[in-house]
């Protein structure tokens, strides 16, 4: 199962990281919500954990946890 972890905090990064990797888990670390737009454009995860309090994402509002990714596609839409 591949995650995109997106969170800005570098030792929280490290820790879900080794965690999840224990698991099984491959891991893959976006920093910023410009970064995860991105990864999920150019790839394929089945999971993506986000920090929703994450900076840099492409506009303000945020985009809602459930609005951002559909069919593997990064969506545009934000929160109301």
């Amino acid at each position: 199962m591949r995650i995109l972890l997106v969170e800005d905090v570098e030792i929280n990064q490290e820790l879900v990281q080794t965690v999840l990797t224990r698991a099984g888990y491959v891991v893959e670390i976006a920093s910023n919500g410009a970064e995860a737009v991105m990864a999920v454009q150019n790839g394929s995860y089945d999971v993506v954990l986000m920090d929703v309090r994450c900076p840099s994402w492409m506009g303000s509002p945020r985009p809602s946890a459930s609005a951002i990714f559909l069919d593997g596609k990064a969506a545009s839409q934000s929160s109301p």
